[in-house]
């Protein structure tokens, strides 16, 4: 037999390895083994749709953020035209749930809670994510994937918002007034002494350290002092209330940002203002050269953001300035939604489309641009 010169048999191995290189990428192409791409939001600015997930379509769900993952569940199929009147849902709610990585869009099993339910509050305190659902208190814990059930709270605080707190879960009851704060280890409740101010509704409330801060709208005509935004300090140290300087305009939601509050107006740039939580002082809602017209639809700061709608303007108290979060095409309305550190993610709502409604099960996020 004859042998091949040295360079000929060495040109036929890099040939050999080549070509093997070239089916290795291609079958690991064609099984799926190659890294999964991130999602299309994962790398700027603007909306992008997360990979399509376990849930089914619906409305009503809850979304939760803790890191970077977005738990998402309940809901119901129920859905109704704009601006019609409807019943409510005809089938039960939903009791499912799936979690879902911003950072790579992949999706994950969640344990089914203990019953359906719709339009819950929901807050996360020391890694557990309680649930004011149907007056009754949950807890999920995401590292045990289990759901427990703490029974049904006070009188009073059945249909509360939850607030996380340092010194525990804050149930506030947004009319009566009537709050209380559940200690997790001792898995009991303690009611709140009674606020310092009378009448009045649409609270919210904003945790600093030690004390909680609860913002109040009054009741009466504006010529007795309507037009306000009353403010009250509890401190859980001493167990009482101080009642600091309300502001000079009404307004709506309270949202935490930094060592600031914002107060949304909600209906006129008017209202609303800018609370200083170390001096105490109101200042006006900067908003020179934005198209900012007295809603906003939700907040960020340097520790994360809070929002309210799923399109409209963002109050950036990074730089006082303001974002605008585009409406995406496909008119979905009624989505849930939810904050993921800085990042927006909606899911699930309706679409209405020749004189028929449809539920729709996409995931979507929109993150503000870094600062």
């Amino acid at each position: 037999m004859s042998r091949e010169p040295d360079g000929v048999a060495a040109r036929r191995t890099g040939m050999r390895a080549v070509l093997a290189l070239v089916v290795l990428l291609g079958l690991g192409s064609a099984c799926g083994d190659a890294p999964p791409e991130a999602p299309p939001s994962a790398a700027g600015k603007g909306w992008g749709r997360l990979p399509d997930g376990p849930l089914a379509a619906r409305t009503g769900a809850t979304v939760v953020g803790i890191d970077d993952l977005a738990y998402v569940f309940g809901g119901s199929e129920f859905t109704c035209p704009p601006n019609a009147d409807c019943g409510g849902p005809v089938t039960p709610p939903f009791a499912d749930g799936a979690v879902v990585d911003l950072g790579t869009g992949a999706w994950s099993s969640m344990a089914d809670a203990p019953f359906g339910f719709e339009h819950a509050s929901a807050a996360v305190v020391d890694g557990d994510i309680y649930v004011r659902a149907e007056r009754r208190l949950l807890r999920y814990a995401p590292d045990e994937d289990a759901w427990t059930d703490l029974g049904t709270p006070p009188r009073g605080i059945g249909s509360a918002t939850l607030v996380a707190t340092e010194h525990g879960l804050l149930g506030l009851s947004p009319v009566s007034g009537v709050h209380a704060v559940y200690d997790a280890r001792r898995e009991s409740w303690t009611r709140l002494p009674e606020e310092p101010f009378g009448g009045s509704y649409d609270r919210f409330a904003v945790p600093d350290g030690d004390r909680v801060l609860v913002f109040a709208s009054p009741t009466g005509p504006p010529d007795e002092g309507a037009l306000t935004k009353l403010v009250a300090a509890y401190d859980f140290g001493a167990g009482t209330w101080t009642e600091l300087a309300a502001s000079d305009a009404g307004g709506y939601q309270a949202w935490g940002i930094g060592d600031r509050v914002f107060i949304n107006p909600h209906f006129s740039k008017d209202g609303g203002g800018l609370f200083d939580l170390v001096t105490g002082t109101w200042s006006d809602i900067p908003d020179e050269g934005s198209g900012w017209t007295g809603d906003a639809a939700g907040v960020v700061s340097d520790d994360g953001a809070t929002y309210e709608y799923d399109a409209g303007w963002v109050f950036d108290a990074r730089d006082d300035g303001w974002l605008e979060v585009p409406e995406r095409r496909g008119e979905v309305y009624d989505e849930s939604i939810g904050s993921v550190g800085q990042a927006l993610v909606v899911f699930g709502g309706q679409r209405f489309t020749r004189n028929e409604t449809l539920l729709v099960d996409e995931a979507w996020v929109w993150r503000p641009p870094v600062s």
